[in-house]
Order: structure tokens, then C-alpha cells, then sequence
């Protein structure tokens, strides 16, 4: 089950700290600083830190009103498929690893912004490092079996969209068809991302917006056309310093 391991301290876009430096933190300054959550911003607490029992994270507090909302809300039905899937820690760290080389961090860009409309504007550097770090809070490299073109498509999950009305959707992991028994190696056979409106979180019919399978395939299609080149994306290079 993955879980959130940073959130921003005191303010938007501060501090990146876990839940054991957020209440060292807090007793360094002798003062009770909030922990901001990278997608939502909304406060949040820290959890299990220092039990032996329990992996320590940040949850939100109980507000229903942000469920769907945000991406990283541990309700959220967007998370519902990952928390079932086993992790692998060696990998992941090896796959981060690789996924934080330009090209590749490159080539996400260019996918998130091509979901996000394609147009200029539609997606700011600044607002792909807000992804990038809400994904890495969540630790999605570490899902066993997981490959650089998962890691790519998953990004899609951490992100709302809007359709040109003004009314908005995310993405949630969905599977075509019931299997009672998934290999571990196979358990993203058969998915999709299925697009859910914001507001209630009803799936949205096929005619307005089509599904996204969740295959290296599609993935290779969206970036067979390059528009961003290394100097499109100084910002973010600089901020993960590579």
C-alpha cells in the first residue's frame, strides 16, 4: 500500500519533510507549524511516527468535501487499484533513479501536458514539479513489476483535468475485467484509466472522453512527436538538478 511520506512544511511550496522531520521540526521551533499537502494544500497530521508497529506517514484530516478532489487523499477511488498492489522498495529506488534523468523527466513532461490539452500554457513547469512531487510522496516507483512507461502513465492519476465547459475529471486505475488471481508480475494486465467526473466521482461515458490503457504501446504512441526539447524544460531540470 503506498503511503504519504512528505508534505510541505509551514507553507506552499516550502520544505519538503516526513512526518519524523515535520514534529522535529515543529519542536526545534517550539511551535506547531501546519504540514500542507503538495496536491491540495489542505493541513494535515502526522501519523505512526515513532511506533514500531506502524509505517509513519501524513493523512488528511476527515473533510469530505476534498475525497476526490485531491489526488493524494487516501480515499480518493483513484487510489483504490494501487493500494492492492505489492511493492518493491529495491526497484523502486533504482527506477526513481532513472526516471529523474532529463530525458526522461523530458518525456513526462511532454506526456502530462499533452493529457492536459496540448496547449500553450496548459501546464506550467512549476505545475509539473507539484506532480512530480506528489508522486514521489507517494512512492510510485515502488509497485512491483512496475516499468519506466507505468511510472509515465501513473503520473496521469496525480493530476485533475478539466473538459472546456469548465467541468472537471481525473483518472482513476480501473480493470476491464474481473481476475481472482493476478500474478504479482501481471497485475497491470488489462487496465485502464477510466476518466470520473470531480464533482461526484461518476464515471464519465465513452463519447466524451475515451479511456486510456494503461500499455508501454500507448504510452510510445503519445511520445512519438516530440514538441519540448531540453530548453523547454530548464526550470524543471534545475529544480530536481539534473
Amino acid at each position: 500500500m503506498s503511503l504519504l511520506s512528505k508534505a510541505y512544511y509551514k507553507e506552499k511550496g516550502g520544505q519538503l519533510v516526513t512526518p519524523s522531520q515535520y514534529e522535529a521540526n515543529n519542536r526545534a521551533n517550539d511551535i506547531e507549524y501546519p504540514a500542507l499537502c503538495i496536491s491540495c494544500n489542505e493541513p494535515l497530521f502526522s501519523y505512526g511516527v515513532n511506533s514500531p508497529n506502524v509505517t509513519e506517514c501524513f493523512k488528511h484530516h476527515k473533510a469530505t468535501n476534498i475525497i476526490h478532489k485531491c489526488p493524494l487523499h487516501s480515499s480518493s477511488a483513484r487510489n483504490g487499484f494501487l493500494d492492492r498492489t505489492p511493492l518493491d522498495i529495491e526497484n523502486g529506488m533504482s527506477l526513481r533513479n532513472e526516471f529523474f534523468k532529463k530525458e526522461n523527466l523530458l518525456c513526462a513532461y511532454e506526456l502530462c501536458h499533452k493529457i492536459k490539452g496540448g496547449k500553450s500554457g496548459c501546464l506550467s513547469q512549476s505545475e509539473f514539479i507539484d506532480i512530480i512531487q506528489a508522486a514521489d510522496a507517494t512512492g510510485i516507483w515502488n509497485y512491483k513489476g512496475i516499468k519506466l512507461w507505468g511510472i509515465m502513465i501513473i503520473l496521469l492519476l496525480k493530476s485533475n483535468y478539466s473538459f472546456s465547459s469548465g467541468i472537471q475529471y481525473y483518472y482513476k486505475f480501473k480493470r476491464k475485467k474481473i481476475r481472482r488471481k493476478c500474478p504479482e508480475n501481471e497485475w497491470w494486465n488489462d487496465v485502464i484509466l477510466q476518466p470520473c467526473f470531480l464533482e461526484n466521482n461518476k464515471e464519465v461515458d465513452e463519447k466524451y472522453k475515451k479511456c486510456i490503457p494503461f500499455s508501454e504501446s500507448w504510452y510510445q504512441k503519445q511520445i512519438s512527436t516530440r514538441h519540448f526539447k531540453e530548453e523547454h524544460a530548464k526550470i524543471i531540470f534545475s529544480y530536481f538538478k539534473v
